[in-house]
């Protein structure tokens, strides 16, 4: 039986009856202020990240280069969008109050499947009845690097990985040996990387967050680093990744 009561007339605009029934089921607040502590500029940083991957292999770490890159990630928003929020505010500042987003909980469920979407660049995430209960935004790859056919198990789960460069599977600037670059937020996969069955492609996070789903992978699956840590918190070895157009 329909409920006449929650049913809203198409008016091409926001008003009242629409807003108070999106905020219907709002148990929090959409935004919090935070005050920024010792801890936070105690973050290892980094001046810059060089673009060659053969001087990024020379780092200790791949470190954020700012305490707002750092709070951005931290509270899943766009560095440009946390400086607009807080205009005149001094983002690495001890004690400065400032307004962030009130990032979502952990994923309700363990996942275990996944449909990875090119066409609309998401990420769908499914509990074991099939029941979906999470989507990201995701960058999957190209026509020049595509990413696996059909399905495929996860192999492996790995928080701040090594990433491994090979010229075999793309090259980058004239980089033609093998390199082992450092862990850190800013490296290549991000800080997370869900390995799959076919060899070299993966679930990971990015060093660019603004450019999830505005551009395509080298073949791999890049979310953000805070998605791909809470999709790797909540994902088993073995669950099945489904990739389609």
């Amino acid at each position: 039986e329909i409920d006449k009561t929650r049913m809203l007339v198409q008016a091409g605009k926001l008003d009242q009856a629409t807003w108070t029934l999106l905020n219907s089921q709002v148990q929090k607040p959409a935004f919090i202020q935070y005050t920024i502590s010792q801890a936070d500029l105690n973050v290892p940083y980094v001046k810059n990240i060089p673009h060659n991957y053969a001087q990024q292999a020379k780092m200790k770490g791949l470190y954020y280069t700012s305490v707002p890159e750092m709070l951005g990630e931290k509270f899943h928003i766009d560095e440009s969008f946390l400086r607009k929020l807080n205009p005149n505010k001094k983002l690495n500042k001890v004690g400065e109050v400032i307004v962030v987003p009130n990032p979502r909980g952990a994923l309700p469920e363990n996942v275990h499947y996944i449909i990875a979407h090119k066409g609309v660049k998401q990420l769908y995430l499914f509990n074991q009845n099939i029941q979906m209960i999470g989507s990201y935004p995701a960058s999957i790859g190209a026509a020049g690097t595509p990413s696996p056919k059909g399905e495929h198990k996860v192999l492996n789960i790995k928080p701040n990985p090594v990433y491994g460069y090979s010229p075999k599977n793309f090259v980058q600037g004239n980089n033609r040996s093998k390199l082992a670059l450092p862990p850190g937020p800013n490296g290549p996969v991000g800080n997370m990387w869900i390995g799959l069955d076919k060899p070299t492609f993966g679930i990971h996070g990015t060093a660019k967050p603004s450019m999830i789903s505005k551009s395509y992978s080298h073949g791999c699956v890049r979310l953000t680093n805070w998605d791909a840590n809470a999709l790797g918190a909540r994902l088993q070895v073995g669950s099945i990744v489904k990739f389609t157009k």
